[in-house]
């Protein structure tokens, strides 16, 4: 509704995605169909698109911050593909408060960084030299 989406259209998918079903299928074998309560259907002609709109709140607190790399006078702090995220910092400092921020507005989101699959990767002249962890939700992100 803040995007200005008729209502209509906003019922029909909150009707749609109401009644979605899925199951598992393995070989030959099929596992008894279970109502999806939550998210959007992998390999939904829409699902991108909402997902898109949904992740979309999560650009706005970390471009407002200022934290990033520069390119020319646009702040570069975050880019989104699909379901994967990709945060840029000159400094550790400032790549662990654009973790801070993404993990406080994911938790409004019902959303948490996997720590597990997510990894820091360092550019630069000191590369290779030891730097702190960075923390996400209490997980050690390495």
């Amino acid at each position: 509704m803040n995007r200005s989406i008729p209502v209509q259209i906003l019922s029909v998918l909150e009707n749609w995605l109401s009644l979605c079903l899925s199951c598992v299928k393995w070989g030959s074998v099929t596992s008894y169909f279970y109502d999806l309560k939550t998210g959007v259907g992998q390999g939904g002609v829409l699902s991108p698109f909402l997902f898109g709109i949904f992740i979309d709140d999560l650009v706005k607190p970390v471009s407002r911050s200022t934290v990033g790399c520069k390119l020319g006078t646009s702040c570069m702090g975050i880019f989104l593909y699909a379901d994967d995220v990709i945060l840029l910092s000159l400094s550790v400092h400032g790549l662990q408060s654009l973790l801070d921020i993404c993990d406080l507005e994911l938790s409004f989101l019902d959303m948490s960084v996997n720590a597990r699959r997510s990894a820091c990767i360092r550019f630069g002249r000191n590369y290779s030299s030891v730097c702190d962890n960075m923390v996400v939700a209490g997980n050690v992100v390495t």
